[in-house]
């Protein structure tokens, strides 16, 4: 494992019914009335992002990406739990 993952997306099959936005759980996309899809190769319809993966403490392999990570630590803190605890859990 080299510690990151890649995320890609084809928008050649979108259908623009916005139901991505919809159950998208951290609001990262975001659809909005500006879009140009037209392109000269179909390879530059693929959207593609790296995430960084974050190690276990117990076994030191990669296991979750870090933005996953802290997205899930901050909805600790909002149901409640100290930042000192969700901190302890994050590493």
């Amino acid at each position: 494992m080299n510690g990151t993952r890649t995320w890609q997306l084809f928008l050649g099959r979108c259908i623009f019914c916005g139901r991505c936005e919809e159950v998208c759980p951290t609001r990262a996309i975001v659809l909005s009335q500006e879009f140009e899809m037209a392109v000269a190769n179909k390879a530059d319809l693929f959207q593609r992002a790296t995430f960084r993966l974050l190690a276990c403490h117990e076994c030191h392999r990669p296991f979750a990406p870090e933005k996953g990570v802290a997205y899930t630590v901050a909805l600790l803190q909002q149901a409640g739990m100290s930042s000192e605890d969700a901190q302890i859990r994050r590493t």
